[in-house]
């Protein structure tokens, strides 16, 4: 994995113990990073739960966390605690699927489930906002409707969203896709339930995978017809990831295929992963102080 600061440029945090990563997570400082491992099973010879479902890198050090301790939704997404120190998923059953929302300590290695209340099944954690008050589960999956936003004083309201992509830092916005007609292509879009007003905001024709603290800045990746990562704020609307990068003066020549990004809560600080100038697959962080008038 490397890091990107324009002070110091690209130094290297750590490799990745597969070649396939995806959906990350970072923490608000940048120091915390996570990866899901979307190769279903590297370690047969250790059996399914025993192949790691995440691998994290706090200050710099690598942990694995195994599907029979947590398991992100799908084993696929994963969603990671602002402040960096609990991954947030679902509790594994005996019969070895996802049983209970549930969050992992990185700095004790416990897990803490989440009871389900009356009439709600919910099997994975969706995200948690920087005061711990607010709260997002996942009930039939983040693909479907079945999806809810907890509020400080414990009412569970339903999220009209699809593909419930994570909770805002200060609690007020989901991130999700939606029905819609952006730029004269009608079909799904990125786009941003308020939780005070109860609006839905369509942002723009792409699949969100992150959100900054106050979801003024989103990043995801494009549709087939127009493909490549994407960074979205309102001052700039949508753009490329690349020309993003290539404007704060990020040297990546010789890297493509930009994807699964992610972002600080802060807007500081972008992972994601990508094709080096080797042609391996590789995650990535990158520092990138926002302009006064949008990133």
């Amino acid at each position: 994995m490397y890091k990107w600061d324009a002070s110091t440029g690209l130094v290297p945090l750590g490799a990745v113990a597969w070649a396939r990563v995806g959906a990350p997570a970072i923490s608000q400082d940048g120091n915390t990073v996570s990866f899901a491992n979307i190769t279903i099973n590297t370690r047969p010879e250790l059996g399914a739960l025993q192949t790691p479902v995440i691998v994290t890198y706090k200050q710099g050090v690598e942990k694995m966390v195994f599907r029979n301790q947590l398991s992100g939704n799908g084993w696929v997404r994963n969603h990671l605690s602002p402040d960096g120190t609990f991954l947030l998923g679902g509790k594994m059953g005996a019969s070895g699927q996802t049983a209970n929302a549930a969050r992992y300590n990185l700095n004790t290695g416990l897990v803490d489930v989440v009871p389900d209340p009356a009439g709600i099944d919910f099997v994975s954690y969706g995200g948690i906002s920087l005061s711990g008050e607010h709260k997002l589960f996942l009930e039939g999956g983040e693909w479907s409707v079945g999806n809810y936003y907890q509020k400080g004083n414990g009412d569970m309201v339903p999220v009209p969203l699809w593909l419930v992509q994570g909770l805002s830092a200060n609690g007020q916005f989901v991130l999700g896709e939606a029905a819609c007609d952006s730029q004269g292509k009608a079909g799904i879009c990125t786009a941003v339930w308020n939780t005070s007003s109860q609006e839905v905001q369509e942002v723009g024709y792409f699949r969100p995978t992150g959100m900054n603290q106050d979801a003024s800045l989103i990043v995801g990746n494009g549709w087939s017809d127009i493909p490549g990562a994407k960074v979205w704020d309102a001052f700039n609307g949508v753009r490329e990831f690349a020309a993003v990068l290539a404007q704060h003066g990020a040297e990546s020549t010789g890297w493509s295929n930009f994807q699964g990004l992610t972002v600080s809560p802060d807007g500081n600080y972008i992972a994601g992963f990508g094709t080096n100038p080797y042609g391996e697959r590789k995650p990535f962080v990158v520092r990138i102080i926002p302009e006064c008038r949008g990133f």
